[in-house]
């Protein structure tokens, strides 16, 4: 993700926004890196031993290609600096 901050000096008040991003973020306590790319392959093949078990972990669905910049932003703007 690319993001941004703006001083409190160029405005009237601080803020942090998101500018780009290509992907959604990796379920919580997935495994780090290696977990993720597990995870990925299990989803994606329903022939993979843990395909229904990691689909029901993750609340049954998960695209990789989502992302929703306004949800970030509304997540940023909570962060206190």
């Amino acid at each position: 993700m690319v993001s941004a901050q703006v001083r409190r000096e160029q405005t009237r008040f601080a803020m942090k926004r998101g500018l780009s991003q290509r992907r959604a973020c990796p379920p919580e306590d997935v495994g780090g890196s290696p977990g993720y790319i597990d995870f990925l392959e299990a989803i994606h093949d329903p022939a993979h031993e843990e395909h229904q078990d990691m689909l029901d972990w993750c609340g049954g669905q998960f695209d990789p290609t989502a992302f929703n910049p306004s949800d970030t932003n509304a997540l940023l703007s909570e962060i206190k600096f």
